[in-house]
């Protein structure tokens, strides 16, 4: 059996460690490992989106393995470089501020719980703002149907906006852990009831939602198109096939010239 290669230390950018105590960051190595970074990153997100929008230091650090693992499992050739602490602490750093982004949404009475209009708008800027760099795009299966942890953070986002009008005048606030992972927790546990009561509706609606999204965002199919023949073309082909050599392009021709023939 071979044996794997043993896993050396990515490289830093021009062989310069960064100083000691200064914030990690994926630009502090080169230019292949800050690009698998950068994807572990965005798969990162996914966890926080859809796993847990708020994870303990433990669970951030399983979300960056698993995340970098599957760049890595991605790539053609094996990469050679072990996951650091350091590059740990870049692909945490990374995700955090690309997940906790402020949405300008304006908020009215909702007659039914979290199916105002403007639940589709926040879901729509968060995952689906592009169909090319959208992250709801790039990780489609993560999101349909829309999980349960999505649509508790898009809320408590929504419902962080709605406190920075509490005074009736706009005071931005930044978005923390700290202020608002409690909400977060309850609601998250709320809808996770709703769920399991009522699995076959929650189902098709959380479906609904990432068909909705999925094409106000720009998206054009959710199905991969079918690139094969048929199985009754396949086997015509191939006992057609079995008849030639493919040695010379004439093969078949006489058939096609008594076939002409006969019109």
């Amino acid at each position: 059996m071979p044996v794997a290669p043993s896993l050396v230390a990515a490289p830093f950018r021009g062989d310069k460690e960064p100083p000691s105590g200064s914030r990690p960051n994926a630009s502090d190595y080169i230019d292949e490992v800050r690009d698998l970074l950068a994807l572990a990153t965005a798969r990162y997100s996914v966890s926080l989106y859809t796993v847990n929008a708020f994870p303990h230091i433990a669970q951030q650090r399983q979300f960056a393995c698993a995340a970098w693992k599957e760049v890595c499992a991605a790539r053609e050739t094996p990469v050679p470089w072990v996951l650091s602490d350091r590059m740990i602490a870049a692909d945490i750093n990374m995700s955090t501020s690309a997940a906790f982004q402020k949405y300008d949404i304006a908020t009215g009475t909702m007659s039914r719980f979290a199916e105002h209009r403007f639940i589709d708008t926040a879901v729509v800027q968060a995952f689906f703002p592009n169909p090319k760099s959208g992250i709801g795009y790039e990780y489609a299966s993560h999101f349909n149907p829309m999980p349960v942890p999505a649509i508790a953070f898009v809320l408590t986002v929504i419902h962080a906006h709605i406190l920075e009008w509490a005074t009736g005048q706009h005071v931005t606030e930044q978005f923390t852990e700290k202020a608002h992972s409690g909400f977060y927790a309850g609601l998250l546990k709320d809808l996770g009831q709703v769920a399991t009561a009522k699995a076959t509706t929650s189902l098709n609606i959380r479906k609904r939602l990432f068909e909705r999204t999925f094409r106000a965002g720009g998206g054009v199919t959710m199905t991969a198109t079918p690139t094969q023949v048929s199985s009754a073309t396949m086997a015509a082909a191939m006992a057609e096939l079995a008849e030639r050599t493919g040695l010379t392009d004439s093969e078949g021709e006489d058939a096609d010239e008594e076939d002409a023939g006969d019109l």
